[in-house]
């Protein structure tokens, strides 16, 4: 299984922690980045690394914004 690495970042850019985890594939790793961005809730965004390669950043969705759509919580991707 591939290992990735999430870093999740804060609004100045930078990152204080990781977490490594072993995923079957890339398919797997936008949920698990959700689950970084609840665990980590100063985070704005999390990227994603396999090795060398950049696999995805995950943003979390201003709060008014999610107010504005009606849920409390909402994360989009904003770039692979």
């Amino acid at each position: 299984m591939p290992l990735y690495t999430l870093y999740p970042t804060l609004r100045n850019g930078l990152c204080d922690t990781f977490q490594s985890v072993e995923l079957n594939s890339d398919e797997h790793v936008a949920e698990r980045a959700l689950s970084a961005l609840e665990q980590h809730p100063s985070a704005e965004s999390v990227v994603v690394y396999a090795g060398h390669r950049k696999v995805m950043t995950r943003a979390r969705i201003h709060r008014d914004l999610a107010a504005l759509l009606g849920r409390r919580r909402l994360e989009l991707p904003t770039e692979a």
